[in-house]
């Protein structure tokens, strides 16, 4: 299956701006089975999603909101971000990725 990489390559806090992966699973793309890249690309293109984004509303997968361990979110991948006193959900990797750019990171 072929890479999501779209050649716009920027991490910034362990996350990809261009395609929206983390750096574990770009790295990891190659070893991935292909139901793996399917899932991946899927929850990468909101078709498969638990929440939706605290910032913009767009569908996002959170392995914690689907019943799953922190362990398993790819938000664990990536440098952690202050909650905000009134967030109440998660952000979606492309808010979580401009929220890393906008801190700097």
């Amino acid at each position: 299956m072929p890479s999501p990489c779209i050649g716009d390559c920027r991490a910034v806090g362990g996350i990809c701006l261009g395609c929206g992966r983390t750096l574990g699973e770009i790295g990891r793309w190659s070893a991935m089975d292909e139901a793996q890249q399917r899932t991946l690309i899927e929850e990468l293109k909101g078709e498969r999603s638990s929440a939706r984004c605290e910032r913009c509303g767009e569908p996002l997968y959170c392995a914690v909101s689907a019943g799953e361990g922190i362990d398993g979110c790819w938000c664990n991948q990536t440098r952690p971000l202050p909650m905000a006193p009134d967030a109440t959900r998660c952000l979606c990797r492309r808010c979580h990725a401009l929220a890393q750019q906008q801190a700097g990171r």
